[in-house]
């Protein structure tokens, strides 16, 4: 059987959790999903948030929490995730993409601070995602003094200095389904830097009620993977070490945090130097599933002339399994694969 690209992390204590949930026969929205989000807005910095079921309705909502008017241009990435899109053009937004720095999968900010001096007057808000995990320059973009929509679904634990990625955005999105950092089975969290945006997004999700809010049940599945997450960084940096190495004995090629940040590993990409497809073929072979980096990403569903970066990495980048349940057997065997391909 194939090493499967990803696979949930997913404990005897976090099941322990979702035991007592259901002995407790309260599997609703609840006390057990309120105190995880406030542990999450401890962790990272931000006011109180709110855990909702869908990644998609839970961008639709921000982007309606920071409504301006006049202003109606948002700046993202072609890589950030195909969502972003619907969400903007169902809020009668437009989206202006900026190209990405090669080296790290994330939106440049050179071409983001031209983009800003150019648009000022039409900004509604910068989409900031680290796609692969690797730290944007986002001490440099939160001086731009512009409304910040920080997606942390893949970087998650992430640090700039001495500040997590996620307490820089005016707004914080963090999509939490089964191949993520930390896992409800399904759920995005999103919070405000300040009472003001939460103000904001509680007053756009209340009219939907509880339909839209995440279960205790989901919840209950990561609170101890929070209790823990430093040792599951750890692990998963561990193992990135070792694949680090063994792609270098190749052609191809891999990203490297740049400056002093800390970045963290929700998978591990290889850059192919020549075949993305005789690299899949070969892997598959061996018994190790890949993926594409940038499935459901924006330049995925649609033509972007003026990215060129980012089009070519969208063309070159796969993932190759990374987890902290991985087992020494196969993390030896994904090494191996990694340190022989074409």
């Amino acid at each position: 059987m194939s090493i499967s690209v990803f696979k949930p992390f997913i404990n005897r204590k976090d099941m322990n959790s979702v035991l007592s949930c259901l002995v407790s026969e309260k599997l609703a929205n609840g006390s057990i999903a309120k105190q995880f989000s406030a542990d999450l807005s401890r962790h990272l910095g931000t006011d109180e948030g709110f855990l909702l079921k869908e990644y998609r309705r839970a961008i639709e909502i921000v982007f309606k929490s920071s409504v301006i008017p006049e202003k109606d241009l948002v700046l993202i990435s072609p890589l950030s995730s195909v969502y972003y899109k619907q969400a903007a053009e169902d809020a009668g937004l437009k989206l202006l993409f900026i190209d990405i720095d090669p080296d790290t999968a994330n939106i440049s900010f050179e071409k983001l601070s031209e983009a800003v001096e150019e648009n000022r007057s039409r900004i509604h808000s910068v989409v900031i995602d680290s796609p692969l995990g690797f730290v944007p320059e986002i001490e440099k973009i939160s001086e731009l003094e512009i409304n910040i929509i920080e997606d942390i679904s893949n970087s998650f634990g992430a640090q700039a200095g001495e500040r997590k990625l996620g307490s820089f955005g005016n707004f914080t999105i963090m999509n939490m389904d089964p191949e993520k950092i930390i896992t409800t089975g399904s759920g995005t969290f999103i919070a405000g830097k300040s009472r003001k945006e939460k103000d904001l997004l509680r007053g756009i999700i209340l009219p939907y009620g509880n339909d839209i809010l995440l279960p205790d049940l989901n919840a209950a599945i990561a609170v101890t993977q929070l209790a823990n997450i430093e040792k599951i960084i750890n692990v998963r940096a561990e193992i990135a070490e070792n694949y680090v190495q063994a792609v270098m004995k190749t052609k191809n090629k891999t990203f490297l945090q740049k400056n002093e940040f800390s970045n963290v590993y929700c998978s591990f990409a290889v850059i192919a130097e020549n075949s993305v497809k005789e690299i899949k073929k070969y892997a598959q072979k061996k018994g190790v599933d890949t993926a594409e980096a940038f499935e459901g990403s924006i330049i995925k569903n649609i033509t972007i002339e003026d990215c060129p970066e980012a089009q070519k990495l969208n063309m070159r980048c796969l993932l190759f399994p990374l987890y902290p349940n991985i087992g020494k057997s196969n993390a030896e065997k994904v090494i191996k694969v990694i340190s022989t391909l074409p």
